[in-house]
């Protein structure tokens, strides 16, 4: 009885260990059945698409990825490590572009999804369609990827990177200076009273990280190519009625006076600034005897002509397809309303030329509004996928994803990043915090941190590098020091 027994007890002992055994190696095999050598199909540009050539180049390159080492495109990084996590079609991809896993369930509940984590940052995402197809995420791009090989092999890059490791140490010198524009909207006082809208102008700046000092300035003081200028908001009354008058001219000269000429109101007239460049500033106007709070009217102006009574038209800001395109996006977003919102709007008249320039997710973006029927409302306003060209911001760029942002900082309202990509300046709720950019990373330990309002809106960020620092910088030292010496 007993000899039976122990041959049972071993047979059971066998049984469950070699299938344990078998189990632990079957999920091994599932976990990492990504890793090995794959080459790049096809290059999508997430959002902005002024570096889409460049990107386009990587068509053929290949990227590699074992249990603790990965090359994307000649970037190596070791000791890096995995994360999986279980996302449903709602999963956002890029805010960016409005992207969602929605695009590639095909069928599935539910999609594996693998961070990559470098010194507690995620520098990559990426899902398998098929054991040979994967999609991945890198930066601001997508990348549709084939495997051409079940391994890996790094001793090229390893001997690359360890002799540009003697190198890396050389830190070139890098200065670079901004100057954000802030906005403070009027608020409602009592019954029919608003208080004005508040302008201001903050220079920040870094000498290989170090912070200079941190200027304020009243009004907007802005670059064009002849020199600094400052541009104000003035209001005035004419007949009963009162109206908003820009005055624009050299930060360091008594401004002209850029009065509306001919003026004969008939109602009163306010705006409001939601884009300053060198050359344009896009507004909100309101046109009425009863002021909400609202400025359904939207405008794009040249500044050497900035209290003109029209703004620019689609035939001037758009061009050859994008007009098209433009048009395109009008009407989709027509067709996407409710019926409860077409009853408020004005779909008799359509506004095309309703246009501005305005801060969303990162960047700076055309955006449409179609007109109320009663214009002390807001009217319903659209983001377009086209963004402004080199007319109108010369840099509008941003090198880490907002995603990626929103996984390291959590909750923000607004985020850039310098040229140089050195810096990233984060709009909070109360405050600014300008963070260290290092080998492409965020360093989350903040710089600095400079207090703004709560209800404050950034309607300008010009950048400068170099020997243009200092000369940018003249323009604020006789102004407010906020954190300096």
């Amino acid at each position: 009885m007993n000899k039976k027994f122990l041959i049972i007890l071993s047979l059971v002992i066998i049984l469950f260990f070699g299938c344990k055994s078998k189990v632990s190696n079957d999920e091994s095999d599932n976990v990492f059945n990504f890793i090995g050598t794959w080459k790049i199909d096809s290059v999508e540009q997430l959002g902005e698409k002024d570096d889409e050539e460049d990107n386009n180049s990587l068509i053929g390159d290949e990227i590699k990825l074992s249990s603790n080492k990965i090359n994307i495109a000649d970037n190596y990084e070791s000791n890096i490590h995995y994360k999986l996590k279980v996302v449903q079609g709602d999963y956002i991809l890029s805010y960016e572009s409005n992207l969602t896993m929605n695009t590639f369930m095909n069928g599935r509940e539910t999609v594996d999804l693998i961070s990559i984590i470098d010194q507690n940052q995620i520098i990559g995402e990426f899902f398998l369609n098929s054991d040979t197809e994967m999609i991945f995420l890198y930066k601001s791009i997508l990348l549709k990827l084939s495997k051409i090989n079940e391994s890996a092999n790094f001793d090229d890059v390893e001997s690359k990177a360890s002799i540009g490791s003697e190198t890396d140490e050389e830190e070139f010198d890098v200065k670079e200076g901004v100057m954000l524009g802030i906005k403070t909207p009027s608020k409602k006082i009592s019954d029919g009273v608003y208080s004005n809208d508040e302008y201001r102008t903050l220079w920040i700046s870094h000498d290989n990280w170090e912070i200079g000092s941190i200027y304020e300035k009243p009004s907007i003081i802005f670059p064009r190519i002849n020199g600094i200028w400052k541009l104000e908001v003035n209001q005035k009354s004419m007949n009963g009625f009162e109206y908003d008058e820009f005055q624009v001219g050299k930060y360091n000269e008594k401004i002209e006076n850029h009065a509306i000429e001919n003026i004969i109101l008939d109602k009163s007239e306010y705006k409001t600034i939601k884009f300053v460049g060198n050359d344009y500033i896009a507004i909100g106007k309101y046109e009425g005897d009863s002021f909400e709070g609202n400025y359904p009217i939207y405008q794009i102006i040249p500044i050497n002509n900035i209290n003109i009574k029209d703004g620019l038209q689609v035939d001037e800001i758009f061009i050859g397809s994008e007009k098209e395109k433009y048009l395109e996006e009008f009407q989709n977003e027509i067709n996407s309303l409710s019926k409860e919102q077409i009853d408020k709007l004005n779909l008799s008249f359509i506004d095309y030329n309703n246009l501005a320039i305005e801060r969303s997710v990162g960047r700076w973006r055309f955006v449409a509004n179609l007109l109320p029927k009663d214009m002390n409302e807001a009217g319903e306003s659209f983001n377009l996928s086209i963004l402004p060209d080199s007319r109108f911001i010369n840099y509008n760029s941003l090198y880490i994803s907002w995603k990626a942002l929103k996984q390291q900082l959590g909750f923000f309202k607004d985020a850039f990043i310098s040229p140089l990509c050195k810096i990233a300046l984060v709009q909070f709720d109360s405050y600014i915090a300008v963070y260290k950019i290092e080998n492409g990373s965020l360093i989350t330990e903040p710089l600095v941190t400079v207090p703004i309002g709560e209800d404050d809106e950034i309607i300008m960020a010009e950048w400068c590098s170099g020997s243009y620092v200092e000369q940018w910088e003249k323009a604020f030292v006789d102004g407010e020091l906020i954190i300096g010496d």
